[in-house]
């Protein structure tokens, strides 16, 4: 079972060392951790110092992990919990008060967590197309954002295909509805068998799918488009028998937004469909 990351700030070198005793066996403790999205952090674990140290920062990355929850427990001494008192009503989730006592420690820690996971649960939910199982849209426009400035950041290819279902409409007009669906649920289980792990599938509305391949330049994601084409044309879906899918291809430019990259894909898709459908059309 993999284990949660605790992101531990202390000023007291003593206190983060009893703190990796009380929670190392159980959790991954993280020491002087980024905070930034890069590193995946669970909860932060913080004491009065470092919390008035690394505020903004805090409050920066709770603000980009919403709507999933970062929980914040504040360490602090009687004495010194009136200096924090913003910062609790503000900021942070949780307090305890010196000296630490672990089954209290472990039982505020498995709390937050909890509500943690919570989160994380409705945010995949709100993420998921219900039918088929594959990101929605909104989902897919927030990633395509990131990977397009990842692209960018590192000037890396990022290039993505855009596909829908020929002739749909008379699927579900002369098989129904329910069939319509097993075919969309069929055809979307058969593209992610096609893609490596980092490729992202994405039902955009009704019969229309599409892919997010990081790292992968124009030629070769035409090879992958075509790939699927024919595998989709030879596949049996049964009631149906055989469906096929018009493909758009194109590669992020340097100055791309996305409306623009998601407009040129969108052209190619159309351009495959008006010249006879069950191709691939690439638009640069």
């Amino acid at each position: 079972m993999k284990k949660e990351k605790i992101a531990i700030f202390f000023h007291n070198k003593n206190n983060e060392k009893l703190l990796y005793k009380y929670l190392s066996d159980k959790y991954d403790i993280l020491f002087d951790a980024k905070l930034n999205q890069d590193e995946k952090i669970d909860l932060i674990i913080i004491d009065g110092v470092c919390l008035k140290k690394y505020q903004h920062q805090i409050e920066k990355l709770k603000e980009e992990e919403k709507p999933v929850f970062l929980p914040i427990l504040l360490v602090t001494t009687k004495k010194d919990i009136h200096f924090n008192k913003n910062e609790i009503f503000q900021l942070v989730n949780d307090v305890i008060i010196v000296p630490i006592i672990s089954i209290e420690l472990h039982m505020r820690l498995y709390n937050l967590l909890y509500i943690r996971e919570l989160t994380l649960i409705l945010e995949k939910e709100s993420s998921i197309d219900p039918l088929t199982g594959v990101f929605n849209r909104r989902a897919m426009n927030e990633m395509l954002i990131a990977e397009i400035e990842k692209a960018k950041r590192y000037k890396r290819p990022l290039s993505v295909i855009f596909f829908d279902i020929d002739h749909f409409k008379k699927i579900n007009d002369t098989y129904g509805h329910d069939v319509g669906d097993l075919v969309l649920q069929k055809l979307a289980s058969i593209i992610r068998n096609h893609l490596r792990q980092t490729d992202t599938l994405a039902r955009f509305g009704g019969e229309e799918f599409l892919i997010v391949l990081p790292e992968m330049d124009l030629q070769n994601t035409k090879i992958v488009a075509e790939k699927i084409r024919k595998r989709v044309e030879t596949t049996d879906f049964e009631e149906v028998k055989k469906i096929t899918i018009s493909l758009g291809v194109t590669q992020l430019k340097e100055d791309d937004t996305r409306q623009e990259l998601l407009k040129r894909v969108d052209e190619a898709l159309y351009q495959a469909k008006n010249s006879g459908r069950n191709k691939v059309v690439t638009v640069l």
